[in-house]
């Protein structure tokens, strides 16, 4: 009860107002915004002649037809990601409208029948769940993976004993450190990877002497300090993992199509620091969908060709060519990886019949290529359809995408967590960052230049770093 105010109204209801001489409405009387009834629905419209591929639950105390998920491999998840939803946000809508028709009063065979009619294009209306968001830049297509830092922040010293030339090559990082860029000769390389020492790596110690933290002096005072003991021998040098490290990605191969993965592969996380500035780190990854299935592969799709040469139902094509069973494809081409860059062909029936045998030869048939660069990168497996010459996707699995992988491979597996965003594309992060600029600023460089730069700075490092002695 409002027992100060006379009149208790929405939003919507101040026309009625002024029509009835209250014009004088108090911020207090305005109790609630009414819902748009319609806010949660959202159309999706399917236009390829395979099956929807939604799972569905009809057993819902209300009556209505529920969605499950739209699983991975069908064209509902495909559809959902090219509106950018998330298909995940689908789990318990509800189907209000099958081609404009509501589904209200419909029974419920009649709308099953209406969703197994192979005509297209079908526009489907979904009511989300009220705990699902209704639209929002599709974040992962794909379970996220967690790791832990198991890794330990040591020096490995690199002791130098004959009286050659060191034979590194050092250059300057770009907040003023020296960092081993080469080996001059490859017994010293040798030596440095039997200790632990890599490019990238920052040099910290000179026989035992701290060159880098708070009380440490310039980089020429560093330069200086080599040239003088460098000679002597035996010369101790340490090394530590470089806290702050740049990466250059493509973000798009050869052909001109996306890289895998993206922004979308980023967990992250924002911390606020004492002095009240904002850093945004990684803190984890998501793998992605792998080349095949984020080019439009379905499941049930055949596979016609690899790397020009046919196979399955595309020895229809070319009798004369040789024979590969299931089993030598799977062994002998798409597991070696001398078979990479590969390229793969898929046909799919576009007739209007589901009943119909697949016939590689139709003209109704749609045939689609994919390039991979890597099998780790595939993502899907490959099985015996209707029959034994039927080659056909059976099923996929996420992979790890090309960031994740990149900022890995450069910062020694677990050191790649709780990386700060120090930069992107030349452009320091301010110090008001939050993750959503730092996402958006991805992802526009990625969507619209060939190559994105990181530069990503490991706190535990730097912290380990400044207090060396």
């Amino acid at each position: 009860m409002h027992p100060h105010n006379s009149h208790i109204v929405s939003v919507t209801s101040f026309q009625q107002l002024q029509k009835d001489g209250l014009n004088e409405v108090n911020k207090n009387d305005i109790v609630a915004v009414i819902a748009d009834p319609r806010a949660n629905e959202i159309d999706l419209v399917w236009n390829e002649f395979v099956p929807l591929g939604i799972n569905l639950l009809l057993n819902d105390k209300s009556g209505k037809v529920k969605v499950v998920d739209f699983p991975r491999g069908s064209q509902a998840r495909k559809v959902a990601i090219d509106k950018e939803m998330e298909p995940a946000c689908f789990k318990g809508a509800t189907i209000a409208a099958i081609n404009g028709s509501r589904c209200d009063n419909k029974d419920r065979v009649d709308l099953l029948l209406a969703l197994r009619d192979p005509s297209r294009p079908k526009t489907i209306k979904f009511i989300l769940a009220p705990e699902q968001k209704k639209v929002e830049a599709v974040p992962s297509r794909s379970q996220s993976v967690a790791d832990t830092n198991t890794n330990t922040i040591s020096v490995r010293n690199l002791e130098i004993v004959d009286e050659n030339p060191i034979g590194l090559q050092f250059a300057k990082s770009s907040d003023n450190y020296l960092i081993l860029k080469g080996f001059k000769e490859e017994e010293r390389r040798q030596e440095a990877v039997a200790r632990g020492v890599s490019i990238g790596d920052m040099l910290t110690h000179v026989n035992s002497v701290v060159m880098v933290g708070e009380d440490s002096g310039s980089i020429e005072q560093v330069l200086s300090c080599l040239e003088t003991v460098g000679l002597g021998r035996p010369l101790s040098l340490g090394f530590m993992p470089a806290h702050l490290r740049t990466f250059t990605f493509k973000t798009k191969d050869e052909h001109g199509d996306p890289m895998i993965g993206g922004p979308s592969e980023l967990i992250l996380e924002r911390k606020i620091s004492e002095t009240g500035s904002s850093q945004v780190l990684i803190q984890g990854y998501k793998n992605v969908d792998g080349s095949v299935e984020s080019r439009g592969i379905f499941l049930g799709d055949h596979l016609i060709f690899v790397n020009g040469m046919p196979v399955g139902t595309g020895m229809k094509l070319r009798p004369d060519s040789r024979h590969y069973n299931l089993k030598q494809v799977v062994n002998e081409i798409l597991n070696d990886d001398n078979s990479y860059p590969i390229c793969l062909t898929f046909a799919r029936p576009s007739s209007k019949s589901r009943n119909v045998e697949f016939d590689v030869e139709s003209m109704e048939t749609k045939n689609m290529s994919v390039v991979a660069v890597s099998r780790r990168q595939l993502g899907f497996e490959v099985g015996q359809g209707a029959q034994p010459n039927h080659f056909i996707v059976k099923k996929f699995h996420p992979v790890v995408g090309s960031l994740q992988l990149g900022i890995k491979n450069k910062f020694r597996g677990n050191f790649s967590i709780g990386l700060s965003l120090y930069s992107i594309n030349g452009e320091k992060t301010p110090s008001y960052v939050s993750c959503d600029i730092v996402l958006n600023a991805i992802k526009r460089a990625w969507t619209k230049t060939d190559q994105l730069e990181l530069a990503l700075c490991n706190e535990e490092i730097k912290q380990t770093i400044s207090t060396l002695k």
